[in-house]
């Protein structure tokens, strides 16, 4: 019997003037911006939760209209999961570097106490979840 493939769905920001795909939720030259190319594998920094996605379509479009500015042109692919999935209780809206590694740095999900530092901190999208490792398919 074929196991049947359970696709997950990423948001990625298409950049004026090109046609590369990136993270949808960091500017162009951090390193947390990831390129996903159709036809490979992408894994994620390490320390990080993992490539942000989610469980279904309208999870993905939710985010787009919830969360992200629509001055940018943003993009639905298909990807499929590599490894265990890990459910974040909150994310982070601030885009530079030094305050993603700093929600990184501080995060705990035992401690409320975390939550009041100045991360901006949002209740993600239902459906929202992170792989280690994704294999672009579109």
């Amino acid at each position: 019997m074929k196991k049947r493939i359970r696709y997950k769905y990423k948001v990625v920001r298409i950049f004026e003037g090109s046609n590369s795909r990136q993270s949808a939720y960091s500017h162009k030259f951090s390193k947390y911006n990831i390129k996903y190319t159709k036809g490979e594998y992408v894994k994620a920094l390490d320390g990080s939760f993992g490539i942000f996605c989610f469980k279904r379509l309208r999870d993905a479009k939710d985010f787009i209209t919830s969360y992200l500015t629509l001055l940018f042109n943003y993009k639905i692919i298909r990807i499929i999961p590599i490894g265990k999935g890990f459910w974040p209780k909150f994310i982070s809206s601030k885009l530079t570097d030094e305050y993603i590694d700093d929600y990184y740095k501080y995060y705990d999900d035992n401690d409320s106490s975390y939550y009041n530092f100045d991360c901006d901190f949002k209740k993600p999208i239902e459906g929202s979840i992170c792989y280690p490792e994704v294999y672009v398919v579109d």
